[in-house]
């Protein structure tokens, strides 16, 4: 009587040293880094009560005069009517205002409150202080210019998809 072993066949390209197919994906690697690195600081929001958009909405703000719904989203990471809501609701809390661009009336434009900035004030400062953190790691591991190389990388990566 003849064996039949079964044989299972490796996925093309997959070798035994290999990757991972997950570990091979940009999109993957770039979110994985970014869960990683941002965890700490979302668990702190989390204690104080500061929902990770409402964090993004007010942080976007806040050196800047003001910014669009459109603008807001894509900064925000969520889609333009969820960005309404979520501008709509802040504003309500009397932590962003809210108007009509002079030049296109189908346009709002946001702008962060004394009492948003005042809502925020130490988290901006514990977000410096946490990329600072996360800097000094990574410039540790690889060398001391990678960080700054890193974020250059990205931002030229967005702007390039941005397009």
């Amino acid at each position: 009587m003849q064996m039949h072993r079964k044989t299972t066949a490796k996925p093309p390209g997959r070798q035994s040293h290999a990757l991972a197919f997950s570990d091979q994906l940009l999109p993957y690697l770039l979110a994985r880094a970014s869960h990683l690195v941002s965890a700490e600081f979302y668990a702190r929001l989390k204690r104080r009560g500061v929902p990770v958009r409402r964090w993004r909405l007010l942080g976007l703000l806040w050196d800047r005069e003001e910014m669009t719904i459109g603008e807001l989203a894509r900064g925000i990471l969520i889609e333009q009517s969820s960005t309404t809501r979520l501008v709509d609701r802040a504003a309500s809390d009397g932590l962003v205002e809210k108007r009509i661009d002079a030049r296109d009336r189908r346009r709002v434009r946001v702008r962060i409150t004394p009492e948003g900035r005042d809502y925020i004030a130490d988290l901006v400062a514990d977000a410096a202080r946490t990329d600072r953190a996360i800097a000094a790691e990574i410039d540790a591991a690889v060398d001391t210019d990678a960080t700054e190389r890193l974020k250059s990388e990205l931002r030229a990566l967005i702007a390039r998809l941005e397009l």
